[in-house]
């Protein structure tokens, strides 16, 4: 793949583990930890849950310039989950994840990092990234009452600064989530900086949640069938992916 899609696969992998940040936080106020584990629990205990997201990536000096988005749809349900983002799509049953890169034709395997577990796409956290921080949340609440606000700093130089969470007060679901993260943290090590320009050391993530549906239509979501099959002698891909080069990331899938 080349720079930007690098950038933009590593962006996708850090969208997917932003949503699922507060799972790890350990709010010293009793009510700030309530809400978020009532949040937590719809997103993890549910039989099913689908929706429609947008990231938009700007530069926190200037805010109305996004430079990147991603929009697509994820699905849950246990520790299964499914999702579309761009050019990029992934199914876990559970105890196999996959990843499918349209663009480039490419379809990897792999094992969840904590197979059987309720977590979906949790998985993707590096959670040394969360657990040192994120203990002090602030409680607000939106003009009209019908939202939660919910707001956490870390010192400067932390690689998340800050977190915003705008949760239903309702149906204990997230509509919106703003980060501050550090801009090496998007790009990662092994790319260039090429798409922040000097002095940009925090950006603004923001994710937009919508279109919450608690109603299975395809019932094929999850079967990794569709994809590939496995034989005595390893993996191979479906005629309808006959077009993909397949990788396993794991060795004792």
């Amino acid at each position: 793949m080349n720079v930007l899609r690098m950038w933009r696969y590593r962006l996708l992998r850090l969208c997917c583990a932003l949503l699922w940040i507060s799972a790890v936080s350990n709010a010293y106020s009793q009510e700030p930890k309530a809400i978020l584990a009532e949040v937590m629990q719809q997103y993890t205990d549910s039989t099913f849950l689908s929706f429609d997201l947008k990231f938009t990536v700007s530069y926190l000096e200037s805010r109305d310039q996004v430079f990147d988005s991603l929009h697509g749809s994820f699905a849950l349900a246990g520790s299964k989950y499914a999702y579309q983002l761009d050019g990029t799509s992934a199914v876990s049953d559970g105890t196999t994840a996959m990843i499918l890169f349209n663009e480039d034709k490419l379809m990897y395997l792999s094992k969840p990092a904590t197979p059987g577990l309720s977590v979906g796409p949790v998985t993707l956290i590096d959670s040394a990234m969360w657990k040192n921080g994120f203990q002090h949340w602030e409680l607000g609440q939106t003009d009209d009452g019908s939202e939660y606000i919910l707001k956490c700093s870390l010192p400067d130089g932390a690689r998340c600064r800050k977190v915003t969470l705008i949760i239903d007060k309702k149906k204990r679901l997230i509509r919106h989530a703003q980060y501050e993260m550090l801009s090496e943290q998007l790009v990662g090590e092994a790319t260039p900086m090429i798409l922040f320009t000097a002095g940009q050391r925090y950006s603004l993530v923001n994710v937009r949640f919508s279109n919450y549906s608690r109603t299975l239509i395809n019932t094929s979501l999850f079967d990794l069938g569709r994809y590939f099959r496995k034989s005595a002698t390893g993996y191979a891909v479906t005629e309808e992916f006959d077009n993909f080069q397949l990788f396993l990331g794991s060795t004792n899938l």
